[in-house]
């Protein structure tokens, strides 16, 4: 058996597994030695606490529209906005980012993911500094919701009125519906009315890493394969 710090040493990178050398190489380990290796990794592994849009993409993975809309359209409070985008792969949701501002003054902001079927998924933190400044809000989700290949429903709502900002999008993709700010997110919600946008809205998640092993019939031993 190959001690741990011999696997470790041949990893591209903390948190990323060089699985073809591993093959290439015919390297034999126990499951469970590799399987704490990548935990391990992967703990170690973080992002950069401050980077712009264009490098997150770099780190994390999203889903949604991350262009800011050249139309936008007003936000009333007691009321929620969503739309609805696919989300590629399986992995964990982080946070949701939507481009939006307030008429006036410092308020409040909620953001929620629904599944295909507008049922709850998850919600993020409140936003207590909505402001009239024209930029991204962001906030990181409260638990951290398993997700997978199927559309979404990215939600969002507000305490005062404002504007978000879209562009054109597919027949009946954004919806909104009263809701009371001071009200918990609904285990569901139905639209009532329907708008052809594709809202400045998306979800930033991590991909799970998945890693598949095979024994070799003999001896016992197992090899990492991709």
């Amino acid at each position: 058996m190959i001690v741990s710090g011999k696997i470790a040493s041949l990893f591209a990178k903390p948190g990323f597994v060089n699985i073809d050398y591993l093959v290439k190489n015919r390297i034999y380990v126990s499951p469970s030695v590799i399987l704490n290796i990548l935990a391990r990794e992967w703990r170690r592994w973080k992002r950069p606490k401050t980077i712009s849009l264009v490098e997150s993409k770099a780190y994390d993975p999203t889903f949604g529209y991350t262009e800011e809309g050249g139309s936008s359209s007003a936000m009333a409070s007691g009321r929620v906005y969503g739309c609805k985008y696919p989300c590629p792969e399986n992995g964990i949701a982080q946070s949701i980012s939507v481009y939006c501002y307030a008429y006036y003054g410092t308020h409040n902001l909620k953001l929620a993911l629904y599944d295909q079927n507008v049922n709850y998924v998850g919600e993020c933190a409140e936003i207590t500094n909505w402001t009239s400044t024209h930029q991204w809000y962001t906030s990181d989700f409260v638990d951290s919701p398993s997700i997978s290949p199927q559309d979404y429903w990215l939600c969002f709502r507000s305490d005062y009125i404002g504007y978000y900002l879209y562009d054109p999008g597919e027949p009946n993709q954004a919806g909104d519906a009263g809701l009371d700010y001071s009200d918990p997110w609904p285990s569901s919600i139905t639209w009532e009315d329907y708008n052809d946008y594709k809202i400045s809205i998306y979800c930033t998640y991590v991909t799970i890493p998945v890693v598949k092993v095979k024994r070799i019939l003999g001896d016992g031993l197992v090899c990492v394969v991709a």
